[in-house]
């Protein structure tokens, strides 16, 4: 069986479905809370039981995750704007170089923007097409229930998300330490 849990805060309730990312993430936040605070082995079991047990009611909000892939996609277009001004500033500093090595690091940064790019482009739209998909659910549910294939579509593209993220931190971080270095 699914369960739900109920979180509150100063005059708000939010419910959450166990399986749905901020769930997990309640969840480790919550572990993580509960190892670290002196809270007697009772009150930590309460705790427990309140929140694995606390009764269905709703699953994942469908304008939640709307939301997050809107997100996502305009981080994703503020990226594809910063990789090419990188490259633009990439192809500058080419223009002055005439040592080979230094000539075989720029092509390998331009290919790696270019691929970069790429991938800004194919998870921005198998993003777009997640949220299409997101959308014809709430127009067709009368409730707020999304499939399973939906959620664990949503789960994964946040992690292709991040995982992407943090490669864009990399390229960016080489290309930064490779200006400084023939600058």
């Amino acid at each position: 069986m699914n369960y739900n849990f109920l979180l509150l805060t100063r005059g708000s309730e939010f419910l959450f479905h166990h399986s749905s990312l901020f769930g997990k993430c309640f969840l480790n936040l919550f572990n993580y809370s509960i190892a670290h605070t002196t809270l007697s082995s009772n009150v930590r079991s309460s705790l427990y039981f309140f929140i694995y047990k606390f009764s269905p009611m709703v699953t994942t909000d469908i304008a939640q995750l709307s939301r997050e892939c809107n997100a996502w996609r305009e981080t994703l277009r503020s990226y594809r704007d910063e990789f090419g001004q990188l490259k633009n500033h990439l192809q500058d500093l080419a223009g002055h170089q005439t040592n080979k090595d230094v000539l075989l690091e720029i092509e390998h940064l331009d290919n790696q923007f270019h691929i970069q790019l790429i991938n800004i482009h194919d998870l921005k739209q198998a993003i777009k097409l997640h949220h299409r998909r997101l959308s014809n659910e709430m127009a067709d549910s009368t409730g707020q229930n999304l499939a399973d294939d939906t959620t664990s579509d949503h789960e994964k593209l946040f992690n292709d998300y991040q995982q992407l993220e943090n490669t864009l931190t990399e390229v960016k971080q080489e290309f930064s330490h490779f200006a400084d270095h023939i600058a």
